[in-house]
C-alpha cells in the first residue's frame, strides 16, 4: 500500500510539473484582436480589423518549409531587421499553403515595423473583415488541416453561410505544448 501510493504521490508531482511546463503559454502573448459575432459550439462568426504581419513564404517541402519560415520570422523579430529591433512574439502565427505570418504588436504596427534586413520576410497585410471560423486540438499536419476545412466548410454549408477563398490557420501554442492542450484554428472569409 505505502509503494502505491508513493508511486500515485510522485504521479501527481509529475503530471503537475509536466502541465505546468507543457500547458497552454498562449495567455503570456498578445493575441490579434477579434469580435465574436455569433457562436455555435467550436465555430464562431468573427470580425477581424486588418493587421500588420511579417511573413515568410513556405518553401516546397513543407514540413521542412515550415520550420525555415519559422526561423526567418524568428529571427525577424528576434532582431534581423533594419534598427536590430526586438519585437514581442504575438499568437497566432497564421499559416497558408503559401505562407507563414506573426501578427506584429499593435504598438509596433502602429508605430511602423522595421523593415527585414533580409529578403526571406516581408511586411503584409491582413486585410481585416468576417470570418467563420472552427477551433481544434492536436499536433499540426495536412490531414488535420484538411479535416478542420472541411468541417467547417460543410458546418457553413449546413448553416446557410456563404464562404469565400481558402483556409487560413492559426496556430496559438509553442511547439512543446502538449497536442491535446493546444489552440489551432481554421479561418475562412465569409461571403
Amino acid at each position: 500500500m505505502t509503494l502505491r501510493f508513493t508511486l500515485l504521490v510522485a504521479l501527481i508531482i509529475f503530471a503537475t510539473a509536466a502541465w505546468s511546463w507543457c500547458g497552454p503559454h498562449r495567455d503570456r502573448y498578445e493575441t490579434a484582436p477579434y469580435e465574436v459575432l455569433s457562436s455555435d459550439g467550436r465555430v464562431e462568426i468573427r470580425q477581424y480589423p486588418a493587421l500588420k504581419l511579417a511573413t515568410a513564404k513556405m518553401p516546397l517541402a513543407r514540413d521542412n518549409g515550415a520550420n525555415t519560415s519559422f526561423g526567418s520570422l524568428f529571427g525577424y523579430i528576434s532582431g534581423q531587421n533594419e534598427t536590430s529591433a526586438k519585437i514581442a512574439m504575438t499568437t497566432p502565427v497564421f499559416m497558408t499553403e503559401q505562407e507563414m505570418s506573426f501578427v506584429l504588436p499593435a504598438a509596433t504596427a502602429r508605430t511602423g515595423a522595421p523593415a527585414p534586413s533580409g529578403t526571406t520576410v516581408s511586411l503584409t497585410e491582413f486585410s481585416g473583415g468576417k470570418f467563420a471560423v472552427f477551433r481544434f486540438t492536436g499536433a499540426r499536419s495536412d490531414p488535420a488541416e484538411a479535416t478542420a476545412a472541411k468541417t467547417l466548410r460543410e458546418w457553413a454549408e449546413a448553416n446557410g453561410v456563404g464562404l469565400t477563398g481558402g483556409p487560413l490557420f492559426a496556430y496559438y501554442d509553442p511547439p512543446f505544448t502538449l497536442p491535446a492542450l493546444r489552440r489551432n484554428e481554421v479561418l475562412i472569409r465569409v461571403r
